[in-house]
């Protein structure tokens, strides 16, 4: 019932469609520009390996154990900065901690302090004796020949011919002007004129100072004064 037959056939056709995919195949370049975008490089090489060298290595571990040493020894290291004036005592520091923290001086640092200890004891009485002058303090008449024979020499002889000049005659001139009641009187007036305060010591020791023979003592080389220029470490 409602439906009306109109006596056509009716043909129902049926088609099937087969698609065949095919594998992509890739682009070496197209890769490589995605690798690049994505921050890849693509490198290629070669390498071969050789066999290590037994002194180099036992040269590498040695050197390495020392740098270990050495960074464990800096730990352990204090270090302190000396500043000061003129004549404030900077070196003296220095040489108190070297005898005291250690061994001291041995006889050829000493000897190398020589040539110091000479010019501080020979401008230490030419000091004393310009002072006396200019204070108007009159000295002993056998003292003249004493005075000219230390006042003779320049600075610039002082310091580059020390060794010859305190020779033992040298040294009973000095110590015959120490022991002259002028020098003495200048020198209890020293707050008046700039003296090195090692000059009584020296002056006190003279004739052991000039012998021949003479190596300075640990005390000797503690008392010794000369400018410092520089950083010493």
């Amino acid at each position: 019932p409602g439906i009306t037959n109109t006596g056509r056939r009716t043909h129902t056709h049926t088609h099937t469609r087969t698609r065949t995919r095919t594998p992509k195949q890739s682009c070496p370049h197209g890769k490589r520009e995605r690798e690049r975008e994505r921050g890849y490089s693509a490198k290629m090489g070669c390498c071969a390996s050789a066999p290590a060298d037994p002194v180099a290595h036992s040269k590498d571990q040695e050197i390495s154990k020392m740098l270990k040493k050495e960074k464990k020894e800096r730990k352990n290291e204090i270090k302190l900065l000396l500043l000061g004036a003129g004549e404030s005592g900077k070196s003296t520091i220095f040489k108190q901690m070297q005898i005291i923290h250690k061994d001291g001086f041995n006889p050829r640092d000493c000897l190398q302090f020589k040539n110091i200890i000479y010019a501080n004891i020979f401008q230490s009485m030419r000091v004393l004796l310009n002072a006396a002058q200019q204070l108007g303090i009159p000295l002993r008449s056998e003292n003249r020949d004493a005075s000219a024979r230390i006042m003779t020499y320049s600075d610039a002889q002082i310091i580059q011919n020390i060794m010859d000049i305190m020779s033992p005659a040298t040294g009973e001139a000095i110590a015959s002007l120490w022991a002259d009641p002028g020098i003495q009187e200048c020198f209890n007036q020293r707050n008046k004129f700039q003296l090195n305060d090692s000059a009584e010591y020296y002056f006190n020791h003279i004739e052991r100072i000039c012998q021949p023979s003479y190596i300075p003592s640990q005390q000797d080389v503690l008392r010794s004064r000369v400018k410092t220029v520089g950083i010493t470490e």
